[in-house]
């Protein structure tokens, strides 16, 4: 029962975008269909290879520009730092003995947090610098780290104070601090990409941003191993991890300026930034998707309009 309820919204997403109208992908087939033959179908893929290369070649030209891998570079730094969630967990589940039902709570009060995270950085902190978000996180994250240094020595015992609470209020704090440090990441990804290459280089960075996420959950992984946490049920040594983790986040800090020099393409217009990026040819088709004459481009000599040309490019 669990299990259905919990595939009720993904089921619904797909249900719903089986009615979602696509008129690309009717004039693409209209377009085909007047091509027609093999040969139509030779000449879509060349069109498409053509178009393949011509994007690899702007997303490197957009990729070497300093305000775009400095930024990029940092952000995988920021989160390749070691992360200790995976022994916390081991240890509330083997040490503290949570329950499972306990812990969907945790992550029920979690969701709500991420969500007031979200609303209070559209109201408060959108005109705020990202480097100033990612500054007050950070330092925050590191403090409020300090109570599972309080859990991982049970100090809150002697002060009567229940684990179950303590871990809740903890994981609630945690979740909003990383939702407010995520927002920005995300309008700063938005801000790197240049125009003709804004959604291969989104995906890019949003790639180098989950290389981050994974490989600093490996190095926690392994440093939770050289330390020994968990093994055998010892959590002795899981307060030396966690001062570890909550260090090792605080080293890309003096590299936030990287952040401060990031250009916006698209408020330099005609700059050295849209100048280093090649001119992406933008394509005309007639009514029947069959037609391609590459459209004038700006400074360009005005072209008679062609009557035939290979297939609609996808």
């Amino acid at each position: 029962a669990v299990f259905g309820l919990a595939a009720v919204l993904p089921l619904a997403v797909v249900l719903a975008a089986c009615y979602v109208d696509d008129g690309t992908a009717e004039a693409a087939a209209a377009g085909t269909g007047t091509a027609g033959g093999h040969g139509g179908a030779a000449a879509e893929a060349d069109d498409a290879c053509t178009v393949a290369a011509s994007q690899l070649h702007a997303l490197w030209e957009a990729v070497r520009q300093p305000s775009i891998w400095q930024p990029a570079l940092f952000i995988f730094c920021w989160l390749a730092t070691p992360s200790s969630d995976s022994a916390f967990l081991f240890f509330m589940t083997d040490e503290l003995h949570l329950d499972s039902e306990f812990l969907g709570r945790i992550r029920f009060v979690g969701s709500l947090a991420s969500l007031g995270a979200i609303v209070g950085y559209q109201r408060l902190l959108r005109e705020v610098p990202v480097s100033r978000v990612l500054l007050g996180c950070t330092l925050a994250s590191a403090a409020f780290g300090s109570v599972q240094l309080v859990l991982a020595t049970h100090a809150n015992r002697a002060l009567g104070v229940p684990d179950s609470w303590l871990a809740l209020g903890d994981d609630a704090v945690l979740t909003a601090l990383s939702e407010l440090a995520h927002m920005p990441v995300l309008v700063l990804a938005a801000r790197l990409c240049p125009a003709g290459v804004e959604g291969t280089l989104f995906a890019t960075l949003m790639s180098v941003y989950n290389a981050g996420g994974t490989v600093g959950g490996e190095l926690g992984a392994a440093l939770t191993s050289a330390l020994g946490v968990g093994t055998d049920g010892d959590f002795t040594r899981l307060p030396q991890l966690l001062l570890l983790c909550s260090g090792a986040k605080l080293l890309p800090l003096p590299f936030l300026a990287v952040l401060d020099r990031t250009i916006e393409p698209s408020s330099a217009a005609g700059g050295e930034e849209d100048a280093a990026l090649p001119a992406q040819p933008a394509v005309r088709y007639d009514e029947a998707g069959a037609t391609a004459e590459p459209a004038q481009q700006l400074g360009e000599p005005a072209r008679p309009a062609a009557t035939q040309g290979p297939a609609e490019l996808r």
